[in-house]
């Protein structure tokens, strides 16, 4: 009995010693490498101007008496105070806002771009009737969208949710609202015979969201903005198609709205470091007990590993660390050019992979380490569907230059040329000359795919093909 007794409790003293030592090995974070801590106190956001699209967009749903700039700002100083003082599951209170059921409302347009070809005769539920009704049912609406359009001329995202990041979201869906408001004033247009006006309308879409891709430091932004610019290309394609002429009458318009992609539209790294900002400040709302979630139960409430995370077993320094190389290499990616994108693909991958390998060095930083693995996702497909987006561009820029009348061998000569080269494989579009159409297939993994199915719609993704028909 004596011998079983001094056994237990040997065995006892040793998971003490152990569970001790443990806690020892652990009582000290790291300093957080200077790279890191570089981009940590680093900014990307542009200095905002008086005339911000953001600042607009965020008070698109504002009361009927308010104009939606003043209370944008409101807004947006509500949710940064909101930010600083409330944990991530807090709901915000209600505001006395328009009251719109976005689901409800987008069933409810009757020229839906993604679906219908909106400048088609006989298109079902599109006519003159249908669109002016719509417009009479939204005119604060309409009148608010304008004005983002054409009161504002810059967009710089004064507002980087730490916790409640659906809010930026939401204005997400404002601006989708705006955009399918200007699909209908521009079908409306084209089929009162306006079509010049049509255009421009259109035209000035893309102007717009080529503005937020440009100055987006977030990686919802940025989202956002490719997919709605994606949208409003094909939908310039069918305008096109259905007028054709005004190619020819506006091509330097044309070339100037519908030219690849620029630099600071086709980076993501902006909004990586902003990712990895946030990162640095969970990990310190973590540690701090300041916010928890990360690991919630089925039934919401924190479980084990939130707990750990305010105990040594989670430094949140040595955290930053592990997670770094992920977000450097997020960035290696997002700069390769098209050529040398799938090797740095490759090495981000490796990256990725070596963050889920539990081994000995996990006795420091557990929770930490277990973290990062939780976390490490690839972004290449979201990289993939800005260059998606850029090869639309280019797509459709090729179909508003053919002349009329081209034949198969002037229309391929002209798709060789640079311009037209889709920017991640740098390969011709291709022509069919018995169908009159251009397109190419599109590359990536299933995600890819069928994200450019959800923005296209059947008209323009066919058998893994993205195809626009020439007039």
């Amino acid at each position: 009995m004596k011998l079983l007794r001094n056994i237990t409790l040997g065995i006892i003293g040793a998971a003490v010693l152990l569970v001790a030592a443990l806690f020892a090995i652990n009582l000290k974070d790291e300093d957080v490498e200077a790279e890191a801590r570089a981009v940590i106190e680093g900014t990307d956001v542009p200095k905002a101007g008086e005339r911000n699209g953001f600042v607009y967009a965020a008070g698109l749903l504002a009361p009927p008496e308010q104009s939606p700039p003043e209370w944008g700002r409101k807004k947006i100083d509500r949710l940064v105070a909101w930010d600083r003082s409330r944990p991530h599951q807090t709901r915000l209170p209600p505001e006395d806002t328009l009251k719109l059921d976005y689901a409800a409302w987008m069933k409810l347009v009757p020229c839906e771009p993604k679906t219908r070809d909106c400048f088609a005769p006989d298109e079902p539920g599109v006519n003159a009737r249908a669109l002016e009704d719509w417009l009479a049912a939204n005119r604060l609406l309409s009148e608010r969208c304008e004005g983002l359009l054409t009161a504002t001329d810059s967009w710089a995202e004064t507002y980087v949710p730490v916790h409640v990041e659906s809010e930026l979201l939401a204005i997400g869906q404002q601006l989708s609202i705006c955009h399918q408001t200007e699909f209908v004033r521009a079908a409306l247009e084209q089929r009162g015979g306006r079509g010049a006006e049509a255009l421009r309308r259109v035209l000035a879409l893309i102007a717009f969201e080529r503005r937020v891709l440009a100055n987006s430091t977030t990686l919802i932004g940025k989202l956002v903005a490719t997919a709605q610019l994606a949208r409003t290309t094909l939908f310039l394609s069918d305008l096109l198609r259905r007028e054709p002429a005004l190619a020819a009458a506006t091509a330097d318009a044309m070339a100037r709205a519908l030219r690849p992609m620029e630099a600071a539209e086709r980076t993501l790294a902006p909004a990586f470091r902003q990712e990895f900002r946030l990162a640095a400040a969970t990990f310190g709302d973590l540690a701090e007990g300041r916010t928890t979630g990360v690991w919630n139960t089925d039934a919401g409430s924190p479980s084990v590993e939130d707990h750990l995370t305010r105990t040594p077993l989670f430094r949140p320094n040595a955290t930053l660390n592990r997670v770094w190389p992920v977000f450097r290499s997020l960035i290696e990616v997002d700069a390769a050019p098209g050529p040398e994108f799938d090797a740095a693909s490759a090495r981000q991958r490796a990256v990725l992979a070596a963050l889920d390998k539990p081994g000995m060095d996990w006795i420091y930083n557990p929770i930490g380490k277990q973290l990062a693995a939780l976390g490490g996702t690839s972004m290449d497909n979201y990289i993939l569907r800005m260059r998606e987006a850029d090869a639309l561009l280019r797509l459709v820029a090729l179909q508003a230059a053919v002349p009329a009348g081209a034949d198969a061998e002037a229309v391929r000569k002209l798709a060789a040329g640079p311009a037209y080269l889709h920017p991640s494989t740098g390969k011709a579009v291709e022509y069919d000359a018995v169908a009159r159409t251009l397109g190419y297939a599109v590359r990536g993994d299933r995600q890819l795919p069928e994200w450019i199915e959800r923005s296209t719609g059947p008209r323009f993704f066919k058998a893994g093909r993205v195809v626009v028909a020439l007039p």
